[in-house]
């Protein structure tokens, strides 16, 4: 997001910032008119104000997403199959 920031010239020192831990919570501020947010997709199902999808460097704007678990858990059965279709799914490996 930084890259994307800087290649629209907005400085994220020049602007006041509202961290929020939950992504209702930040779609809901932008809903009410106190500012603007990146996020994915799948957050604007009941959004209806102004929406543009993002492009850095001519590419679609993309972030790295990751599957995590602890160690112990990735050897129960069911999440062992769950990772193993994400990894042939997505993952091609």
């Amino acid at each position: 997001m930084t890259d994307w920031l800087i290649q629209q010239q907005l400085s994220i020192l020049n602007h006041q910032t509202i961290l929020v831990n939950n992504l209702t919570s930040c779609v809901e501020f932008v809903r009410r008119g106190l500012g603007w947010a990146i996020v994915p997709e799948i957050a604007l199902n009941h959004f209806s104000g102004y929406r543009e999808p993002l492009t850095l460097h001519n590419q679609p704007f993309t972030r790295t997403t990751y599957l995590m678990a602890q160690a112990k858990t990735m050897k129960q059965p069911v999440v062992n199959a769950f990772y193993e279709i994400l990894k042939q799914r997505y993952l091609n490996m």
